[in-house]
């Protein structure tokens, strides 16, 4: 027996159990553009977090979808982060995201992953913001 009043034997099951799945249900990465969930994914927003990447901090919200599948959203593209602003979800309210592909810059030498984003809101009805089109906006 361990000196911290029985926390190591807590971890330890604890650590146990993420390592065998303990029946859990880890958030898969919702990643449309490689195949991994459909283009639009609709679910209920659990949370969102800044996390540290290589690449520096990066949002991250975590959904479940309507069978109960939790879902990482990587908030790292520039359309995905306006998109997210303008509607602004809460906690806790059923959010849904689009892949809605790749479009082209104005000069037609760059491409890039086009979101948007909804929020269903009871008594105001869905709250799309508003959306890019098929242009970039910068």
């Amino acid at each position: 027996m361990s000196g911290f009043d029985g926390a190591e034997e807590r971890l330890r099951a604890a650590l146990a159990k993420q390592s065998s799945g303990g029946g859990e249900n880890v958030a898969k990465t919702w990643n449309p553009r490689r195949g991994d969930g459909a283009a639009v994914l609709v679910g209920r927003l659990e949370k969102v977090e800044q996390v540290e990447t290589k690449y520096g901090p990066a949002g991250l919200a975590t959904m479940h979808d309507g069978a109960g599948q939790a879902w990482a959203v990587w908030l790292s593209a520039k359309t995905i982060q306006t998109a997210w602003e303008r509607c602004a979800p809460k906690v806790g309210e059923v959010v849904a995201v689009e892949f809605a592909g790749e479009r082209k810059t104005q000069d037609g030498q760059r491409s890039y992953p086009l979101f948007n984003v909804a929020v269903d809101r009871p008594g105001e009805g869905a709250n799309a913001g508003e959306r890019w089109g098929d242009e970039a906006p910068w």
